[in-house]
């Protein structure tokens, strides 16, 4: 079975952001939002004073454990027979939980308006991602389109994604893991290759060439990117982990003063709801696509997410009705959910 990935060589980077201003222009990313990043990284500090600086490509690692997917509560997010990991734009809601679980800080909340004051005349913006999570899909269309017309991918240009097109270093290569014979499994076999944070067990299916003096060569561990803080979540979700926890606790101590006999529980039978409601209205305002918010309840196989909604959707309404109508049977099951 096929799997695509690539190869990326260090020692011919040289930085020029070339691969991001090419991947903008194919998938129509505006400025700040795009799926490639390219990262300067002081040697020196590595522990290399002789070998200066190199420059290490970001993009998508397309995991063959993604957390990204697991964690998608709509199940917008899937791993193509290929290993190509995607996005069902119609099922996206914005909620940029994908966006806080990707290692590799690869995933990108799209909003447009926030970005451009006006259209850029030759780079039109694709508006139906807007307010959505964007990724690299390494040119699926491209490779496919390709792949119809008895193309390799990798090899030839017409089949190939924007970025291995346009390096002008042909530092970046693309091609089939799985087969031997592919221009990647060849440059895997012939020299020292390293994969990101391996460590997490996620499986990524791009590879860096380094000389095997650089840190990080032959897979020892090494941090060659500085952490960064994760800015996607702002106060609705907060209200969302705040409000939400707060009022299941109110919940289930009215509960707890009512079994002892306690005098005056009800208000904490009614503000256990309408707390842990309003959190989830919370959550809804910050999701892209507040309107699609009905689509958290798909993943609730895999997504810790969706397992809260469905819990608050048979926790609200049944303690609702035991506030209304009183009654033990009602409370105790409000209390389990």
């Amino acid at each position: 079975m096929t799997r695509w990935g690539m190869v990326i060589d260090l020692e011919k980077c040289v930085g020029c952001d070339t691969c991001s201003a090419a991947c903008s222009q194919m998938n129509h990313t505006p400025a700040g939002a795009g799926w490639r990043q390219v990262i300067p990284l002081d040697t020196v500090k590595l522990g290399n004073p002789q070998n200066g600086r190199l420059f290490l490509p970001i993009n998508c690692m397309h995991c063959s454990d993604a957390p990204c997917q697991t964690v998608c509560p709509t199940t917008a997010t899937f791993r193509h027979a290929d290993g190509i990991v995607d996005i069902h734009d119609e099922l996206c809601i914005g909620c940029g939980y994908c966006v806080v679980a990707c290692p590799y800080l690869a995933r990108t909340i799209t909003r447009y308006d926030e970005v451009y004051a006006f259209t850029p005349e030759l780079l039109p913006t694709a508006s139906d991602r807007s307010g959505i999570c964007t990724k690299c899909n390494f040119c699926l269309p491209r490779v496919e389109a390709g792949l119809a017309q008895g193309l390799t991918p990798g090899v030839d240009a017409a089949a190939s994604p924007n970025c291995v097109n346009f390096c002008i270093a042909d530092a970046i290569h693309f091609g089939d893991l799985r087969d031997p014979a592919s221009n990647v499994s060849r440059l895997i076999q012939a020299k020292p290759t390293m994969r990101l944070q391996e460590d997490l067990g996620t499986d990524p299916a791009i590879q860096y060439v380094m000389r095997p003096d650089y840190p990080g060569a032959n897979g020892t561990a090494v941090e060659l990117v500085p952490p960064r803080k994760q800015k996607v979540w702002h106060k609705p979700a907060m209200f969302n982990f705040i409000l939400g926890g707060t009022g299941t606790a109110v919940y289930l101590l009215g509960l707890w003063l009512d079994g002892v006999g306690a005098p005056a529980t009800d208000w904490y039978k009614l503000l256990g709801p309408v707390l842990t409601g309003l959190g989830l209205l919370g959550l809804t305002l910050e999701a892209g696509r507040p309107f699609r918010s009905i689509r958290i309840f798909r993943g609730w196989r895999h997504s810790w997410m969706s397992r809260e909604a469905w819990a608050a959707a048979l926790f609200i309404p049944l303690a609702l009705l035991a506030w209304i109508w009183p009654n033990a049977a009602l409370s105790l099951l409000a209390g389990l959910a």
